[in-house]
């Protein structure tokens, strides 16, 4: 069943791409990149359900190592300037966390990589998973790119990058935050693993 999904989010991602031929405004071409990026997202999770002996639980980090190089390519070509530092212990998480988290740690890398670490820029993402009690974790995404004013509030943003970072955390039953403290962009997403 697994590999079935895949390949059906792996066709859908096939044609978002031809779509995106035949279309002159980069502005459409940017927002189709996106969403096949987000379905990418979602077929590698399947993908690495039905290649493991456990069916039922993801090896998060991975997926999160896979999913980045994946982002960074996509968007930035083969650049060498963009470092990546990721500290996630040995977790695995079931579909109905993995799915969700993994689209939201893809809308926040997306947004660093456009919007963050802008051109040829050298800049670097930092991605931290830590467990806070025994379903609950925190997961620290940030960048050390040119960041957003402190006074952008999800709520009233046009960016559905941001608004989706939101609305994951809550499908995760946490809570999202910034770090102002620090230079660049940094989240803060407090959830609990969900289905348990």
């Amino acid at each position: 069943m697994h590999h079935r999904v895949k390949n059906n989010l792996q066709t859908i991602s096939s044609l978002l791409s031809l779509q995106s031929r035949n279309i002159e405004d980069e502005g459409a071409k940017k927002l189709l990149k996106s969403s096949q990026n987000r379905v990418i997202s979602m077929a590698m999770i399947h993908e690495m359900l039905y290649l493991r002996e456990d069916l039922s639980k993801i090896h998060y980090r991975s997926y999160i190592l896979e999913l980045v190089k994946y982002l960074v390519r996509s968007i930035k070509g083969n650049s060498d300037n963009i470092a990546v530092d990721i500290d996630i212990p040995d977790l695995r998480f079931n579909i109905d966390t993995a799915i969700p988290l993994g689209l939201l740690v893809n809308e926040a890398v997306t947004n660093t990589l456009k919007y963050g670490i802008l051109n040829d820029s050298k800049g670097e993402i930092f991605i931290q998973l830590k467990k806070s009690g025994p379903d609950h974790f925190i997961l620290h995404i940030g960048d050390d790119g040119i960041g957003f004013s402190k006074d952008l509030d999800y709520r009233n943003s046009k960016s559905l990058g941001l608004r989706l970072i939101h609305n994951l955390s809550r499908q995760l039953q946490g809570s999202m935050s910034r770090d102002l403290s620090k230079k660049g962009t940094h989240y803060i997403i407090k959830f609990k693993e969900i289905g348990l």
